[in-house]
């Protein structure tokens, strides 16, 4: 056999291994997730939603949050500085719904100080001047959208589960062919890393809650000194959780992608901001380097394609077709049980090289410890 037919058939075998492995340990992560079966809420709960200008999510969103009919239900809005109407799509549903109050907090936070944590804590500051206070406190995001059933859902898995704190990554709503080339891809590697039996384990060191949504015990929050305690950082979430697990404290990550869904960027731009942002925090300085890695294993299968081709082994060139659909198949069955589009893999390495593109930028913005731009305010790294 002549060494380019070799050589394509190596490159064809490995990387369907290493896809094969892949797809194997994320079907894992998902299997050690907790379950969740839509109830109705059967106990005080106050739902936190901070907003920096999210008139619009707030006007899609809260009416369905709102779906819930429990009189348990609480909703207090955090209008942290808006230019927009946030507060006027507050003030309406609050008309129409007394479950539902607005904070405003007017003032701009001192230099270095993150704004979303801020606003997090003046809710619980607030709610406990005003006695009201429950055992249990949701923190959810604008651009969140729920399901009937998922508040009593993510309530009885913290009760089932004896957790203080129970978080997850909701389905991703992606509205264009950017969003489904792109968006599946970053989140992967960023978060790919993120192993749940270990954050679920007593005796790891790994932490990890989502901020998009975070179910938390009010007086576990308080033992670990409350939002304003994780520090000035763009991972309030994630060090939440790490302040916990330190203290010993029960983490749990749920399959929310049933009951909660989000559409987190619309464009290109937007992705590239929104995740640079926070990609070194969450996965580390080397992201950029891993990034790169998997675009180079995504492009691997192709090159062994072409390989094949340009080779006048017929028999090879087979086998290598055989094996770079097979790789085909088992990345679009990953993608499928993943809940995201699976026609990507038809041009999968360019999906990775707008990832790589997002996650090397960021990288390279973290070694030049450039400020993070958020939202029209600017933070120090």
């Amino acid at each position: 056999m002549a060494p380019l037919s070799l050589l394509a058939l190596a490159l064809a075998a490995v990387a369907l291994v290493a896809i094969a492995a892949a797809a194997r340990a994320s079907r894992a992560r998902l299997g050690a997730l907790v379950r969740l079966e839509a109830t109705p809420l059967r106990e005080p709960l106050l739902v936190v939603i901070p907003a920096r200008n999210e008139g619009a999510n707030l006007r899609a969103h809260l009416p369905l949050l709102l779906r819930e009919p429990s009189a348990e239900l609480r909703v207090l809005v955090v209008d942290d500085g808006s230019s927009d109407d946030t507060a006027a799509v507050v003030d309406e549903l609050a008309g129409r719904d007394a479950r539902v109050r607005l904070l405003r907090v007017r003032d701009e936070p001192a230099a270095g100080v993150f704004g979303k944590p801020r606003a997090l804590a003046c809710a619980v500051d607030d709610a406990a001047s005003r006695g009201a206070l429950p055992a249990l406190l949701l923190f959810l995001d604008a651009d969140v959208a729920v399901a009937p059933g998922l508040l009593g859902a993510l309530v009885d898995a913290l009760r089932r589960e004896g957790a203080h704190a129970l978080s997850g990554v909701p389905r991703l709503t992606l509205g264009s062919a950017t969003e489904a080339l792109f968006v599946p891809t970053v989140v992967a590697l960023l978060t790919g890393a993120v192993q749940p039996a270990r954050v679920h384990a007593a005796n790891a060191a790994d932490a990890f809650l989502n901020g998009q949504l975070i179910l938390v015990d009010s007086a576990a929050l308080a033992q670990v000194g409350g939002w304003l305690a994780v520090g000035d950082t763009v991972l309030e979430d994630v060090a939440l959780g790490k302040r916990m697990k330190s203290a010993g404290l029960r983490l749990r990550l749920a399959d929310l992608r049933a009951l909660a869904s989000t559409r987190m960027y619309t464009s290109f731009t937007e992705l590239l901001h929104g995740f640079g942002k926070n990609a070194v925090a969450l996965a580390g300085p080397g992201v950029g380097t891993r990034a790169l890695v998997a675009l180079a294993l995504s492009l691997t299968p192709w090159l062994a394609l072409g390989l094949a081709l340009v080779g006048d082994d017929v028999r090879a060139g087979a086998v290598v077709l055989a094996l770079f659909a097979l790789t085909l198949l088992v990345q679009a069955f990953s993608r499928v049980a993943a809940r995201v589009p699976w026609w990507p893999v038809l041009v999968l390495p360019l999906s990775y090289a707008g990832a790589a593109l997002v996650l090397v930028r960021a990288a390279r913005e973290h070694a030049r410890r450039a400020p993070i731009q958020w939202r029209g305010r600017q933070y120090p790294r």
